[in-house]
């Protein structure tokens, strides 16, 4: 066959990219054509994205490729932009770590019991889950509400400006929490619960859909993007590393039982109709933020992380105090006394891996699913120091890789479009061009001591 060129947009919380990828039946050769930075700032008394910046960016990534038979974008979930009736922006999307949902998720249970959202939605609690921010928004700027006729998550907005198509794919429309698997549509009794006008959600699209004539829909969450880039097993568990760690497993319809709802654990779409079933941990933002304070070279800072002592302390990763903290390296001393910087950051990440093993043992009971092997994808799947401790606290083997699963993943669908075989088939292509790092494990009983002793679900 002829080769077939595709352009997959990646944009995460801290930057973006693209990937060209090229297609020809059986081997598929990538060339990143541009990078840049996703950049925030407080406007009109919020955290906001630079939307424009990213509109424009994403037209530097188009120009720099070429002609291409496809492109597509995926980005982080839950944030979103409102057109009013005219198709104008009505003020740039809100970050979801801006603080106007402080305090809402506990108006949020006023109004829906928990239980009865968890059986609507399936999707774990958290204060920056999107209909958590519609009813922040309810409460404090009605008035943009009002002028609301259309809702878009990012991705959809960026393919908007983009096409004229007007849809909300369906990997990003089940992270809002306003979308019920169960029935296959938007809750108009939850958005009524929350003062939103359900006529302003789009029609939902599923991934590999092509709307328009040279764009096909991708995984438009990045997880859902990350995953799609893996020829996956049975028993495969995997982590979404980067700014959020995403741990999670695939599942063939969502799990919305009282004790998935008790675990928190999250059901978001993915390809063909499937579920993965997950739970976000607080993931490389906290080391992130420490470095964005304390600058220097990342590998020089883990070399003296790996040298020194471990098992000193514990810290609860997923604290209210690490989501968006003004000092991180200030925090985790007070959490961490009497450690010095390396030690902190040894303490930090063995937790994240200690993590990992109660998000895994609660995703096996909720599913039935035993863990055989886990697999590490994304920029964090660089860090062989954590990936080893996962190994080790687990007692199974991680493989990691590929580092650009979400932008792989997104040229996968692409090309596969809704063909269950023809996606695997560009997964088997993109196996035999990574060369993913195997960590097996190392038994130490400490990580049990660990795990037993201080771990408290949350």
């Amino acid at each position: 066959m002829s080769k077939t060129r595709h352009l997959a947009v990646d944009i995460g919380a801290s930057s973006g990219k693209s990937l060209l990828g090229t297609w020809d039946g059986e081997d598929l050769t990538v060339e990143e054509t541009h990078r840049f930075a996703n950049t925030s700032s407080f406007v009109d008394g919020h955290l906001r994205w630079d939307i424009d910046h990213l509109d424009a960016e994403i037209d530097t990534c188009q120009r720099k490729a070429g002609p291409v038979d496809t492109f597509g974008i995926d980005t982080w979930g839950v944030d979103f932009a409102l057109l009013d009736s005219s198709d104008g922006l009505l003020g740039r999307p809100v970050h979801y770590r801006d603080h106007r949902t402080d305090g809402m998720l506990a108006e949020l249970h006023q109004l829906i019991p928990a239980e009865k959202l968890y059986a609507a939605t399936g999707i774990q609690e958290m204060q920056i889950n999107t209909l958590v921010q519609l009813l922040a928004l309810s409460r404090q700027e009605p008035d943009v509400l009002a002028r609301a006729r259309t809702f878009l998550t990012i991705p959809d907005y960026l393919h908007w400006r983009r096409t004229g198509v007007k849809a909300c794919e369906f990997t990003n429309a089940t992270t809002t929490q306003c979308y019920d698997p169960v029935a296959g549509s938007w809750s108009s009794e939850l958005m009524s619960a929350v003062g939103v006008d359900a006529s302003v959600f789009p029609a939902v699209a599923q991934p590999g859909s092509s709307p328009l004539a040279g764009f096909v829909l991708p995984a438009c969450h990045d997880t859902g993007s990350a995953v799609a880039a893996l020829d996956l097993e049975d028993g495969d568990y995997w982590i979404s590393s980067g700014t959020w760690s995403i741990v999670g497993v695939n599942v063939p319809r969502p799990i919305l039982s009282e004790a998935a709802r008790l675990l928190n654990l999250t059901n978001e779409g993915g390809l063909h109709g499937t579920f993965r079933l997950g739970k976000n941990v607080m993931g490389l933002w906290i080391l992130q933020e420490w470095l964005r304070h304390r600058p220097e070279p990342l590998s020089h800072l883990l070399d003296r992380v790996n040298k020194t002592q471990p098992f000193q302390g514990f810290v609860n990763v997923d604290s209210p105090d690490l989501l968006a903290p003004d000092d991180m390296p200030a925090v985790l001393q007070r959490m961490l006394p009497g450690l010095d910087g390396e030690a902190i950051l040894r303490s930090v990440m063995e937790s994240l891996a200690v993590k990992y093993r109660w998000v895994v043992a609660a995703l096996a009971q909720a599913s039935g699913i035993p863990c055989r092997r886990v697999r590490i994808i994304g920029g964090g799947c660089q860090n062989a120091l954590l990936n080893q401790m996962t190994a080790d606290c687990l007692g199974v083997p991680v493989v990691a890789g590929p580092v650009e699963a979400t932008a792989l993943g997104n040229l996968a669908v692409q090309i596969g479009r809704q063909d269950p075989g023809a996606v695997r088939h560009v997964q088997r292509a993109i196996a035999r061009m990574t060369e993913p790092q195997v960590f097996e494990p190392h038994p130490d009983d400490r990580w049990d001591a660990t795990y037993e002793r201080l771990l408290q679900p949350v």
